[in-house]
């Protein structure tokens, strides 16, 4: 690499006593910058513009601007519509199949009317069968009753004969007692004897009777007569009773039986003893 040679004392000071050019170049800045100066503060005196101002308690709304609507674009015409295809020509039927479609509907309803009277029939016959089982089941519920009420009176003849056995036994035995040992009056006319009943004890003993009756008497006819004949002590112990005269109500005459066994002992008449023997007419309303 080459060198440059420098002269001898260049890159040295330079000695003192040259004043001159440096006060020279400071003289001309400093006479620049009085004149920038200068210039600067006769721009400053121009007249200043005045201004005048309005204070609002509140800004003024300002309007908003009006919207310009955007100019429409016509609308494209609407296409056409398309035009539908012709139907398919109805298929031709012939008479054969006109006669065979008719015969077939013929057959349809013959059907349907066959089975609705097969049904109808049906139907019948279920409300004959039901008719008939309940008309069965109720003449087997009458006989039924038929034959329990027959049980029933067949049973109240019987302990009523066996009661009137007893009766007659009792009788004989008290009759045999009071007349020395027969069983009717004796001989001899010392058999008691019992006297005419008053006129009114008949009435006393068919109240005293009628307070024993166990029996509705609504359902029956004024006019039903059943005469009794009762046979009793002097005391008034009942010894018999039987029905002389049957009103034709078996109900009746049996109820009005089972009140004088439960009247005795009956009422004493007047001289304080009871008839051995009176007839009474009982009748549901007396």
């Amino acid at each position: 690499m080459s060198t440059t040679a420098l002269p001898h004392g260049a890159l040295q000071p330079r000695p003192p006593g040259g004043l001159l050019p440096g006060a020279g170049l400071s003289l001309v800045v400093h006479a620049g910058l009085v004149v920038a100066i200068a210039l600067g503060v006769s721009w400053q005196r121009s007249t200043p513009v005045e201004f005048s101002a309005e204070l609002w308690s509140a800004l003024p709304e300002v309007a908003a601007p009006r919207t310009v609507a955007p100019e429409s674009t016509p609308a494209p015409p609407p296409a056409p519509a398309p035009t539908p295809a012709p139907p398919p020509p109805a298929p031709t039927r012939s008479a054969a199949d006109i006669a065979l479609e008719r015969e077939r509907a013929a057959q349809r309803e013959q059907a349907e009317r066959e089975a609705r009277l097969r049904r109808e029939r049906e139907a019948e016959a279920k409300r004959a069968k039901a008719a008939e089982e309940a008309a069965l089941k109720r003449q087997r519920e009458l006989q039924k009753q038929r034959e329990e009420e027959l049980a029933r009176k067949a049973e109240e003849e019987r302990q009523e004969k066996q009661r009137e056995a007893q009766r007659q036994e009792n009788l004989k035995r008290l009759l045999a007692q009071a007349g020395g040992g027969s069983g009717g009056p004796s001989s001899t006319g010392t058999a008691a004897r019992n006297a005419a009943p008053s006129q009114q004890y008949g009435g006393i003993l068919r109240e005293h009777v009628r307070s024993k009756l166990k029996f509705s008497t609504a359902s029956l006819p004024a006019t039903l007569e059943t005469v009794v004949e009762i046979r009793a002590t002097a005391s008034g112990n009942v010894l018999s009773r039987r029905v002389v005269r049957r009103s034709g109500n078996d109900a009746w005459d049996n109820a009005v039986l089972r009140a004088i066994d439960a009247a005795s002992p009956l009422p004493r008449d007047k001289d304080g003893t009871t008839p051995g023997s009176i007839e009474i007419v009982f009748r549901p309303v007396d």
